[in-house]
């Protein structure tokens, strides 16, 4: 355990860094802010702190961090048991048996057993709460008693297992996808003769469900063509037999590039995305990011245009900076290009930093503001110039080097973290929307480590995790102050 406290230029904030074998903190959803990761939050323990749940083991919370000592195999019930927690009990379902099992000083004790087939699935998009691997959601209380349900997704509708007496039996299968047509994504070769291969088609089911209180969303992804597409969305309710369907709504047809997501709790559905163009009011034709927002179903949108450069995506466009409730948009704006076009070309080919901008437009009066509320500029060095596409320009145009969903002091506003350096991370605290250029706090890091951003303790103040290859994940704790 490597234990290490870096500290503070200003104010009172700390990162007390140690190794977390297994974490990954692969980024961030860019239409939420919420982060990425290969666990589950659970207290399985009883004593009111947050433990980290993987596939293969607990880790148990002591004192702030999670030391080898409290780390713990999880009950083997085979590599294809699906598996879960539940007010502070964890639940394996295998292809047979449905298992609760609870912690006693030390150990796992099997509470009950039920026999449980679990019905034979197709890959199939996932239910909203599932995290990949075996920590697939399967239990939601849709009757509100306080026993969860059991349900698992088939090509055939929704199986929903209820409790009954000593064990849990089928109480109805919901006919709520829709049908899985014949697509075929392979191009066939007709030259060279031997690169020739049968293509055959193949089935898909383009739909994601979301569990929530007594009911059943789907949401249905249609092509209008090869650039355009058509949501719908349609809200169901078990009544402990059958599914109910409570309203169905369908969006205008809009550009692919645009996904389903909620930007504020109206009840509508909300679309955001981003894509590429060219700058057409530039004596050179210039690429510029579009950032994309429509908060009545695609009958308007919100658009905001940011310099950029080929290929880049921030990763995260948008995040309730401000904890209104009301997701705010971000953009992204590289300096790059600025001035004209010899200056534009020196600065490419010579030198070896950028100035980056970071915009933040709130969400209000049912729109996102003309004008942003905060302005964050940096300068990040590359190393080299841009124009020979050095490792750090590369971590640049990908997005990677800028995160501005974390909460690291845990006042409720986001704060950012920029790489502007190979071997440096910079934290600027913002504060009743104020930025200020010198950062709150400096994190050495290896060159070669790349970093996320979650709260990973669950206190509510975000820890920055380093990820670097062939080496363990350091996670870097957020305290309130030194020791």
């Amino acid at each position: 355990m490597i234990a290490a406290v870096l500290a503070i230029a200003l104010g009172a904030l700390a990162f007390d860094a140690r190794e977390l074998p297994g974490i990954e903190v692969t980024g961030v959803r860019p239409l939420s802010g919420k982060a990425i990761t290969n666990y589950s939050h659970a207290d399985l323990d009883g004593d009111g702190l947050t433990d980290i749940l993987l596939d293969d083991a607990i880790l148990f919370q002591r004192q702030g961090g999670y030391p080898a000592a409290s780390r713990y195999a999880l009950p083997d019930a085979g590599d294809a048991a699906r598996l879960q927690a539940w007010n502070g009990d964890l639940y394996l379902w295998s292809e047979s048996l449905l298992s609760r099992y609870r912690w006693h000083e030390r150990g796992w004790e099997r509470v009950v057993a039920y026999a449980l087939p679990r019905p034979e699935t197709d890959p199939l998009p996932a239910a909203s709460g599932a995290t990949g691997g075996r920590r697939q959601a399967f239990l939601h209380d849709f009757d509100g008693d306080g026993t969860p349900e059991v349900f698992s997704v088939t090509p055939e509708g929704v199986h929903v297992f209820a409790r009954h007496g000593a064990g849990y039996n089928e109480a109805g299968l919901l006919n709520i996808l829709p049908g899985r047509r014949i697509t075929s994504d392979a191009v066939p070769r007709l030259w060279l003769p031997e690169a020739r291969r049968l293509s055959f088609p193949v089935l898909k089911m383009a739909c994601r469900l979301v569990m929530e209180g007594d009911g059943i969303t789907v949401l249905l992804r249609e092509a209008v063509d090869s650039e355009t597409v058509r949501y719908g969305r349609t809200r169901y309710r078990w009544d402990g037999e059958q599914a109910v369907a409570r309203g169905t709504e369908t969006t205008q047809a809009v550009a692919s590039y645009l996904h389903p997501c909620r930007l504020n709790d109206d009840g509508m559905l909300d679309l955001a995305g981003g894509c590429e163009k060219t700058s057409e009011t530039t004596m050179l034709p210039l690429p510029v990011y579009e950032t994309w927002a429509s908060l009545d179903g695609g009958k308007t949108f919100h658009v905001r245009r940011s310099a950029s450069i080929p290929g880049f995506r921030p990763r995260c466009a948008f995040v309730d900076f401000d904890g209104d409730g009301q997701a705010d948009m971000i953009t992204e704006e590289t300096g790059l290009f600025e001035g004209g076009a010899r200056e534009a070309m020196s600065r490419l080919l010579t030198l070896p930093e950028v100035g980056h901008t970071v915009r933040v437009f709130r969400q209000q009066d049912g729109g996102f503001a003309r004008q942003p509320a905060l302005r964050a500029v940096f300068v990040i060095r590359l190393e080299s110039p841009a124009a020979a596409q050095g490792d750090m320009f590369s971590r640049y145009r990908a997005g990677k080097l800028v995160d501005v969903s974390g909460d690291f002091d845990g006042d409720g506003s986001r704060d950012l973290v920029v790489q502007d350096r190979i071997d440096r991370l910079s934290v600027h605290l913002v504060r009743d929307w104020i930025f200020r250029s010198t950062p709150d706090a400096v994190l050495s890091i290896d060159r070669a480590a790349q970093f996320a951003v979650a709260d990973v303790n669950d206190d509510g103040r975000s820890d920055i995790v380093l990820h670097e290859e062939g080496k363990m994940s350091r996670v870097y704790f957020s305290r309130e102050e030194g020791p």
